[in-house]
C-alpha cells in the first residue's frame, strides 16, 4: 500500500519507512490485561483475548508483520501504569526499537485512565512512531486512520472508562470498609503467632509454635527486663527464625521487600518492638493502617491511628491485657534509649522539666553526669532555662522519698487503707465515666430526632439525611458498647482485687530498700520533675491514694 512520505522519510503519523520502495514490517507487541474486577468473565479472559488477537493477525492483518511478543498483566488494575510490569516491559521494548505496533482487544484493556489514554495516543505513540490497533468498538488504527485520535469518540470513551474505573474502585473500597468494620481479615498473611481459621478464612486461630515465641518475647521484656537488643541477640543465638523466615519455613510464598537473602531470617530490634506494640495479640483485629491516595495513584500512605479499623474479641488473645499494658509503659519509658545499649540509664524516661514539661536529657562533664532541660539545649534557649542538675543529687532525693513513703506507718496497715481508697476512687471514676457516656448517648438521640425533623422540612436531601443518620447511629452504637463494657468492669471485683494485690506485693518488696535500681523506679515512680531552682518533685504511682490515707 502506497503512503505519501514527508521529507524526513516518515508518514504523517510518525511511522518510519526503511526506504521509499520498501513497506514496513510491523514488529507487533500484543498487550493483554485481566483485572481482579473482571473475575471469571470468560469473554475478558487472557486466553480469550489472545485467541481473538491472533485470529485477527492471521486472517485480517494483510501487511508484513512479525509477532515480537505478547505482554500479559493478569489480575492488575488498568488505572496505573507503574504496577503493570508487562506494560512497562512493552514500553522498554518500544524505546529499544523492538516494537513498532501495539495490538489490544479494546481500549479499556490498555487504558482505564483518561489522562494516560490522551498522553499515549496523542503524544507518546506518535513520537515513538508506534502504530496502535484495537479490535472492538471504538476500533482504532492510528496508521490507517490517524485522525481517529483527534475526534470525539475516543476522548468520550476514555472518560467513560475512567468513570467506570472510579465507580468500581469506590464499590470495592466500600466493600473493604464494611469487611473491616465486621473484623474480617483482608490481608494475605496473618500476623506472626496466628494462622487463618480453617473454618473461617476471615479470622485467625493461634499458631502455638509461633505464639510461644511471642509470649517469650513479652516475658523477657516485661518480667526479665531484657531490652530490645538483648532479646534480638538471644533469639538469633538460638537460631529462631524471625516472622519472615518462619513463614517461609512453613512453605508460605512470603517475602519481605525490605531485606533480601539470609538477612530476612534474622531478628531486628525493630521487629521485636513491633511485636510488643501489636494489639492483635490482645484478640483485636486491626486493619486499615495504610491506604492508597486514589484509584489512579496507587501509592500507599499511612492512616492516622485514630482512623484504623479495630474490632475487639475477634480471635483468641495470645497476651493478657495487663502484660501488654506493662510492655507499653516500659516502651514509653525507654523510647529515648538506643536499641544497641545494653543497659538504659537509671533515670532515663522519668525526668521532666517542671517548667516547660519536656524531658530532661543526660549530659556528661568528664566523669560527672548531669541532667538538663531538652528545650534549652536542643530547641530554643529563649523558651526555657538549663535546669542543670547532678544525677547523683536526683537519685539521692528519689531514694529518700521512696524510703520515706514506705516508712510512714506499718506497710500492711497502710496497704489495707490503700485498698479501701482504691475501691472508692475506682467506683467514683467509673460512675463519672458512665454519666458522661450516657449524656453523649442522650445528645445523639436528640440530634437524630432533629435530623429527622430537618429532613421532613426538606432542609436536607435524602442522601444528606441518610449520611448523617448513619454517622450518628455508628457513634451511638460505639458508645452503647462502651457503656456495656463499663458496667461489666464496675462489677468485675476479681480483676480489681488482683490489681490491688499486685500493688501490695510491690510495696512489700521494696519495704527495706537501700539503693535505687531501674525496676524500683518502673514499679513505683511515674515522673520526676526538676524546676529552675533545682527543687525535685516525685510523682508516685498510687501516690495520691497513699498521701490521702496518711
Amino acid at each position: 500500500m502506497g503512503t505519501r512520505l514527508t521529507k524526513e522519510g516518515k508518514n504523517r503519523n510518525g511511522v518510519y519507512f526503511r526506504s521509499q520502495g520498501m513497506p514496513i514490517v510491523w514488529n507487533i507487541g500484543v498487550y493483554i490485561r485481566l483485572s481482579v474486577a473482571d473475575g471469571n468473565d470468560v469473554s475478558l479472559s487472557v486466553k480469550n483475548q489472545d485467541a481473538i488477537i491472533k485470529n485477527f493477525l492471521e486472517n485480517e492483518f494483510n501487511e508484513p508483520y512479525r509477532l515480537y511478543k505478547t505482554y500479559i498483566d493478569d489480575g492488575v488494575s488498568g488505572t496505573t501504569n507503574d504496577e503493570r510490569n508487562s506494560f512497562q516491559q512493552m514500553i522498554r521494548d518500544i524505546e529499544g526499537g523492538k516494537v513498532n505496533c501495539v495490538v489490544s482487544k479494546m481500549l479499556s484493556r490498555v487504558f482505564r485512565n483518561y489522562s494516560d489514554q490522551g498522553y499515549f495516543l496523542e503524544e507518546y505513540f506518535p513520537r515513538m512512531g508506534i502504530r496502535f490497533i484495537t479490535l472492538e468498538a471504538p476500533k482504532v488504527d492510528t496508521y490507517m486512520n490517524p485522525n481517529v485520535v483527534h475526534g470525539y469518540e475516543l476522548p468520550l470513551n476514555g472518560i467513560v472508562n475512567d468513570r467506570i474505573a472510579e465507580s468500581a474502585s469506590m464499590s470495592v473500597r466500600q466493600t473493604f470498609r464494611n469487611m473491616r468494620r465486621e473484623g474480617k481479615f483482608q490481608g494475605g498473611f496473618p500476623p506472626y503467632g496466628y494462622i487463618r481459621n480453617p473454618e473461617d478464612k476471615y479470622s485467625f486461630v493461634i499458631d502455638e509454635e509461633a505464639a510461644g515465641i511471642v509470649r517469650q518475647i513479652f516475658h523477657w521484656y516485661v518480667f526479665c527486663r531484657m531490652n530490645l537488643e538483648e532479646i534480638r541477640r538471644t533469639l538469633n543465638e538460638r537460631n529462631i527464625p524471625n516472622p519472615t523466615g518462619y513463614k517461609v519455613s512453613k512453605g508460605c510464598n512470603y517475602q519481605n521487600p525490605g531485606v533480601q537473602g539470609n538477612e530476612s531470617f534474622a531478628w531486628s530490634a525493630r521487629t521485636i518492638k513491633m511485636i510488643l506494640q501489636n494489639r492483635t495479640y490482645l484478640g483485636e483485629m486491626i486493619q486499615g493502617k495504610l491506604t492508597v491516595i486514589s484509584y489512579k495513584v496507587h501509592k500507599q500512605i499511612q492512616v492516622p491511628e485514630d482512623q484504623w479499623a479495630s474490632v475487639a474479641n475477634r480471635h483468641e488473645p495470645i497476651i493478657e491485657q495487663e502484660v501488654f499494658d506493662k510492655a507499653q509503659e516500659l516502651l514509653e519509658l525507654n523510647k529515648s534509649m538506643k536499641s544497641y545499649q545494653s543497659e538504659p540509664s537509671l533515670l532515663s524516661g522519668f525526668l521532666y522539666c517542671a517548667d516547660c514539661r519536656r524531658k530532661m536529657h543526660k549530659r556528661k562533664n568528664g566523669k560527672r553526669v548531669y541532667y538538663a532541660c531538652s528545650t534549652y539545649y536542643k530547641r530554643n534557649k529563649n523558651d526555657c532555662t538549663s535546669h542543670f542538675t547532678k544525677a547523683d543529687i536526683i537519685e539521692k532525693a528519689v531514694l529518700e522519698a521512696v524510703q520515706l513513703q514506705i516508712s510512714f506507718a506499718d506497710v500492711d496497715e497502710v496497704l489495707e487503707g490503700i485498698t479501701e481508697l482504691d475501691e472508692m476512687e475506682y467506683r467514683k471514676e467509673q460512675k463519672n465515666q458512665l454519666k458522661t457516656v450516657k449524656a453523649k448517648i442522650k445528645k445523639l438521640d436528640k440530634q437524630l430526632e432533629a435530623l429527622y425533623l430537618d429532613y421532613n422540612k426538606r432542609m436536607l436531601t435524602e442522601k444528606e439525611y441518610l449520611g448523617f443518620r448513619k454517622k450518628f447511629c455508628t457513634q451511638k452504637e460505639a458508645l452503647e458498647k462502651s457503656l456495656a463494657q463499663m458496667d461489666a468492669n464496675l462489677n468485675d471485683e476479681k480483676q480489681r482485687q488482683a490489681k490491688r494485690d499486685q500493688w501490695k506485693e510491690v510495696f512489700r518488696k521494696h519495704k527495706n530498700i537501700t539503693e535505687l535500681n531501674r525496676q524500683i523506679l518502673e514499679e513505683l515512680v511515674d515522673r520526676i520533675y526538676v524546676d529552675e531552682e533545682k527543687n525535685i518533685t516525685i510523682q508516685f504511682k498510687f501516690g495520691d491514694l497513699f498521701k490521702a490515707y496518711i
